[in-house]
């Protein structure tokens, strides 16, 4: 193990500390460092995947699309009006899919008590990801200068975020997932709903950046 994995190493273990000391305000920075810490593990997992367990390699491959899909999102910027929104649509997308499948998963536990370590297993990566991205999405928009879209339909996806974290109802967690299912289910329930509509928008403002794009053209 060289000294830059150590180092990650030991970054993890501490946000593992910060879940169980500080109360609501600990937990909330130690999901967040997990988070930010999970983002960046797949370099060293992908480089020696078979070092690593099915559920490492499958989170790595999580965030590592995430991270593309994001790169060449801000980077489409500089180069084409349209493609950045068709690109920023897709990422949208993207989001909504992952809600729908971190909300799949959870009903599946509901309904017929599946195992709750492979519940934290194929969520928690999907959910990590959206807390590190959703400063992306709010930048973009920034970029094209849409800021009452950041400000109604990105901005306020954050605070929440911090809302949830702090009352463990974002990140399912194997060892409380029985008694949590309820609270999780509903609000995965509403931030999917909360993503289309914000799909929708998306698509809307994607169609108007078209049709303005073709009438400048003619």
């Amino acid at each position: 193990m060289n000294d830059k994995e150590s180092c990650f190493l030991q970054m993890n273990s501490s946000s593992g500390e910060h879940n169980n000391v500080g109360g609501n305000s600990g937990g909330v920075i130690g999901v967040v460092q997990d988070a930010l810490y999970q983002s960046v593990q797949f370099v060293f997992i992908l480089q020696q995947p078979q070092r690593y367990s099915r559920a490492e390699r499958y989170r790595s491959w999580v965030h590592l699309s995430g991270w593309i899909l994001s790169f060449t999102t801000i980077v489409s910027f500089f180069y084409s009006t349209v493609l950045t929104w068709g690109l920023g649509l897709l990422f949208q997308l993207l989001v909504v899919v992952a809600a729908s499948f971190s909300l799949f998963v959870l009903l599946e536990y509901e309904d017929r008590s599946s195992d709750g370590a492979e519940v934290e297993r194929l969520t928690k990566p999907l959910l990590q990801l959206q807390l590190t991205t959703r400063w992306v999405q709010l930048v973009h928009m920034l970029m094209l200068g849409q800021w009452w879209f950041a400000l109604f339909f990105i901005f306020p996806q954050i605070p929440l975020d911090w809302h949830l974290v702090s009352r463990h109802l974002l990140v399912p967690d194997a060892t409380t997932l029985w008694k949590q299912v309820k609270g999780l289910d509903w609000w995965a329930k509403v931030k999917l709903v909360y993503q289309g509509i914000v799909f929708v928008v998306q698509l809307i403002l994607l169609v108007v950046c078209l049709v303005s794009y073709v009438a400048r053209g003619s």
